[in-house]
């Protein structure tokens, strides 16, 4: 008992919890953070204090009981950070980068009082190598879902991410090997569905809905909404969400400049300052979003959309869809693109929006040839297609 307060000897320190993937990534894995949480209305008045919202259906609880529902959900956003930061302690902590997220869709509206659970399926591995044979990094894709409390799928997006080398076992080729999708087994009326039908009649439209501007396809609209994020703020929206990765927090490890924003956030705030200008926005999914340079907090986020298509929705003659590629910008005056005051830098290339997919370094060849303001700037990137109302004038 003595020795027990003897401070001369050495006491073993160990670390109890490792996150993330660790030695080994297991194709067709269902994993299941044992996080839960149930989501308040304090978790929109939070959200919407960060990230600018004004759509309808979003803000107004009228507006939302005309579709049957008791309150206002969710911002999409939202439901993307949770899906990907409730399964990043089990599973993405260890990534070196993420990569990009594919075919975010939102099932079901997800409301005040649910309360949500993440369910993480490892879709695919494989390694990359150096020319000597050996592992330089592993490529992981997985598809990152939200439960609710009644076991059904309210959201859904693909991510891949880079991990340091790991081995590769495939379980969908084990006998036996629990390799199931999602518990939810619970099918619904899909929420995309459920919105335009109730919107098939004009008289729907509601009277103090948001301008529409006309909108065509080649359009790049500059937004003058931005967005800063301050050290406390990015904090507690790492808290909130239960993103735990050091790099968001430990200061005493990494610098001002290591401290990141998390990249979901920095989406969302893209995103967010185009909110008062493509109109009343009564539905969205996104075919990617990825992050490309860092964001730290104190940076500032504008945003610029290249407007890739206007479609109409079939029966629906009074909405329409577009699809719009948004730009997510830092520390820079967007609005040195507007004139030629400043010479060569007041433009923009097409080529940043339009093409195939690119890598973070092709658009720092891009701009370093065409579009120098932005060199080292672009900070995110999202295809994204919305079902609006149409502008009254072509109605």
């Amino acid at each position: 008992k003595k020795d027990q307060y003897d401070h001369s000897k050495d006491i073993p320190i160990r670390i109890i919890r490792r996150s993330g993937l660790e030695k080994t990534v297991r194709i067709g894995e269902v994993i299941r953070p044992a996080l839960e949480l149930t989501l308040t209305e304090a978790h929109s008045l939070l959200w919407q204090s960060s990230f600018l919202t004004a759509s309808k259906l979003l803000t107004s609880t009228h507006f939302a009981s005309s579709l049957g529902l008791p309150s206002c959900p969710f911002p999409f956003m939202l439901c993307n950070m949770l899906s990907l930061a409730l399964s990043v302690a089990q599973f993405t902590q260890s990534a070196r980068v993420h990569l990009g997220c594919y075919n975010a869709v939102q099932h079901r509206p997800l409301l005040p009082g649910d309360t949500v659970r993440a369910v993480c399926t490892v879709r695919n591995a494989r390694q990359v190598t150096c020319r000597n044979g050996q592992v330089r990094y592993t490529i992981v894709d997985s598809t990152h879902e939200i439960v609710n409390q009644d076991d059904v799928r309210v959201f859904s997006v693909d991510k891949r991410s880079m991990f340091p080398p790991l081995a590769i076992v495939d379980e969908t080729e084990i006998p036996g090997a629990r390799c199931n999708d999602t518990e939810s087994k619970k099918t619904l009326p899909c929420w995309r569905d459920t919105i335009l039908d109730h919107f098939s009649s004009p008289e729907n439209r509601p009277s103090t809905a948001l301008k529409s501007p006309i909108l065509n396809p080649g359009d790049v609209v500059l937004h003058t909404d931005v967005k800063t994020f301050g050290k406390t703020e990015t904090s507690s929206i790492c808290n909130l969400f239960k993103v735990t990765n050091p790099h968001h927090h430990h200061v005493v490890r990494y610098t001002d400049t290591e401290i990141l924003v998390p990249g979901p956030a920095v989406v969302a705030a893209m995103v967010s300052n185009s909110e008062l200008d493509l109109g009343e926005v009564v539905h969205e999914h996104y075919t990617c979003h990825e992050n490309i340079n860092k964001v730290n907090p104190g940076d500032m986020i504008s945003t610029v959309t290249y407007i890739s298509s206007v479609e109409p929705v079939p029966s629906k003659e009074h909405l329409e869809m577009v699809t719009v590629r948004h730009l997510g910008v830092k520390n820079t005056d967007l609005e040195h693109l507007l004139g030629d005051e400043i010479g060569s830098e007041g433009r923009i290339t097409s080529e940043l929006f339009t093409g195939v997919a690119k890598k973070p370094a092709d658009y720092e060849e891009i701009c370093a040839s065409q579009c120098p303001l932005l060199y080292r700037k672009i900070v995110s990137q999202a295809t994204r297609n919305i079902i609006r109302f149409k502008p009254v004038e072509v109605e």
